[in-house]
């Protein structure tokens, strides 16, 4: 904003001195500063910059959930294999134990 305001001086004394190529020189230098404000305080950039951020975010929480909802599915698979497992060790154990009447007593 300094910047601005001694262009503007200078622009005032260019005017009174009746010194066209500075005063054009000056206010080129002038808008350039403007566009620089402008630039830097666009409304609709910080506005774009929020609204992405804001759907950066609400994508992070859907994933946060949909891989929540999958680790729990992923537990309890895991347990009904554990379970499943359990039961065929057990089943096999059971099998695998000749009754004792079909034992051939001559072995």
């Amino acid at each position: 904003m300094l910047k601005i305001k001694d262009i503007a001086s200078m622009q005032r004394l260019a005017v009174q001195e009746a010194d066209i190529p500075k005063l054009r020189q000056l206010i080129d230098e002038r808008q350039r500063c403007m566009d620089a404000i402008d630039a830097l305080s666009d409304n609709s950039f910080d506005t774009e910059l929020a609204d992405t951020i804001e759907q950066v975010q609400d994508i992070d929480k859907e994933t946060h959930s949909i891989l929540e909802h999958m680790m729990h599915d992923v537990d309890d698979k895991l347990g009904s294999i554990k379970n499943t497992r359990t039961g065929l060790i057990r089943y096999n154990a059971g099998v695998s134990q000749i009754p004792p009447a079909f034992v051939d007593k001559k072995m």
